[in-house]
């Protein structure tokens, strides 16, 4: 009885410290690249074409950035929707983050010596200075972007973005 009591213990220690006696010796180090982009927005090489890459190269794992939505716009006040210029890029809203995460998925099961994470890359907010009546303008924080991992598909259509 006391050999149980002691096992117990053990797993419920285990437990509370998020960590299981099993869990702990399967840890392994894992070379892992962040912030990768596909063709599926901006990139050059496909999920495939990464994974390759990625496994000749000795690398375990890939986090994935794709640009969630690429696009910057300005309108001339008060009629900005009437006066409004855009410029847009490929991103993962063109098909959809379900169709998104769907074939992050399918690229995982075809290289499974390489860990896919899908993740997108946000802009959350960009502003303008200058004039535009000078032709003088300038964008500032197009790149200061977060990186977005772990959403399921409804939490990423709803991400708040401004482009």
């Amino acid at each position: 009885m006391g050999l149980r009591k002691v096992r117990v213990a053990a797993i419920v220690v285990s437990l509370l410290s998020g960590v299981s006696p099993a869990s702990a010796a399967e840890l392994e180090r894992l070379p892992a690249v962040l912030h990768v982009h596909s063709t599926l927005s901006t990139g050059d090489f496909s999920l495939d074409e990464l994974a390759a890459q990625a496994e000749k190269a000795g690398v375990g794992a890939l986090l994935l950035s794709e640009n969630y939505l690429l696009r910057i716009e300005y309108g001339l006040p008060p009629f900005r929707a009437l006066t409004r210029v855009a410029r847009e890029a490929r991103s993962i809203l063109d098909g959809g983050a379900a169709r998104f995460l769907d074939r992050v998925a399918e690229a995982r099961a075809r290289n499974p010596r390489v860990l896919i994470i899908p993740g997108v890359e946000v802009m959350p907010h960009y502003y303008w200075t200058g004039s535009p009546l000078a032709l003088d303008m300038t964008v500032h924080n197009e790149q200061k972007n977060l990186l977005v991992f772990g959403l399921a598909a409804p939490a990423l259509e709803s991400l708040p973005v401004t482009g």
